[in-house]
């Protein structure tokens, strides 16, 4: 059986390793937890948003009024848009 997780090592300058101590015990979590969170926030803030279906624009509809968000309107208050 495959694990799903890998362990990652590095090494910190002191002043590095104090400061995470520092920020993560302010937060309650561990060294741990907090790397594992920089970690995923540094790599979600530098992937390719491309491959995000949230980014993706390829279903939009140029120069027309039309979006998922279209009939929000209709939904919320019923009848026509006014608008």
């Amino acid at each position: 059986m495959e694990s799903t997780k890998k362990v990652v090592q590095t090494e910190l300058e002191v002043e590095s390793y104090n400061i995470l101590k520092d920020v993560v015990k302010k937060k309650g979590m561990s060294i741990k937890e907090g790397l594992r969170q920089a970690i995923k926030d540094w790599t979600l803030q530098e992937s390719n948003l491309n491959i995000d279906p949230f980014f993706d624009t390829s279903n939009v509809i140029k120069g027309r009024k039309v979006t998922d968000a279209a009939g929000i309107d209709q939904t919320l208050y019923g009848g026509k848009d006014e608008r």
